[in-house]
């Protein structure tokens, strides 16, 4: 084949190859931090003593892994689908209260996470 085919050839594929979008995943950094009851500093309204924050930079998801599942701590998680904190609903409490108390939890756990990417 000589140059000139071999340049066609080429082209032919990198249209090709233009043709079908493929869809880029973003690497966000992320860091891992446990969260232990005897150790946070507020009203801890969860059911089991320790749990792990996904943090990764402002305006990224940052989640938190319990027994129970993944949940959202900010809106960026929230828009990738996962629950928020308050479907995990503590057992003997009334509603408005575990809703309160989840909601400032989710809200504290996304602020330890800021700090931790504030430190960098």
């Amino acid at each position: 084949m000589d140059g000139g085919h071999a340049l066609a050839a080429a082209l032919a594929v990198a249209s090709l190859l233009q043709a079908s979008p493929v869809s880029a995943t973003e690497s966000v950094p992320e860091k891992d931090v446990v969260v232990k009851k005897s150790a946070f500093k507020g009203r801890w309204p969860l059911p089991f003593d320790r749990v792990t924050l996904t943090c990764r930079p402002r305006g990224y998801a940052n989640t938190m892994t319990t027994p129970e599942g993944k949940f959202a701590l900010n809106d960026a998680a929230r828009a990738e689908g996962f629950p928020e904190l308050t479907a995990l609903r503590p057992k003997g409490r009334r509603v408005s209260d575990g809703k309160a108390g989840l909601d400032e939890f989710a809200k504290a756990a996304d602020e330890i996470c800021t700090r931790n990417w504030s430190r960098r």
